[in-house]
């Protein structure tokens, strides 16, 4: 994910005619199942050598909240289930009103690039 992410990145400023990235901003949501660690490891050895080589990495975790048709609760989502999954399995989501499993989840699936920040030559 963090290539895929990286080449947008890389790509976008370079059509900036950016002569280096200076900060990445990305929006995780804690239901994709990614790793801020893994993340930040995977950019430190995808961005050597490139324009983001000495970028920041910042990255924004998104509580997921959902939506219960049932009794109309908004909110964060309770979790319920084996401990190895840290309360994250999709499947194991449930209203923390009335206990409904039927949900919509309206926060907590992002993986998006909120912004980037590059320095570009002045001509």
């Amino acid at each position: 994910m963090m290539e895929k992410m990286l080449r947008i990145i890389l790509l976008e400023a370079k059509r900036h005619s950016a002569k280096s990235i200076l900060e990445i901003n990305l929006e995780i949501g804690e239901l994709t199942f990614l790793n801020p660690d893994q993340l930040r490891f995977a950019f430190e050895v995808l961005s050597e050598g490139t324009t983001a080589g000495r970028a920041k990495l910042n990255i924004e975790k998104i509580e997921a909240r959902i939506e219960c048709p049932r009794c109309g609760y908004v909110g964060p989502a309770s979790y319920e289930g084996p401990e190895d999954h840290l309360g994250y399995m999709p499947a194991l989501l449930k209203c923390s009103v009335c206990g409904n499993r039927e949900l919509e989840v309206t926060a907590g699936r992002e993986c998006m690039i909120r912004d980037f920040k590059v320095r570009v030559s002045s001509k």
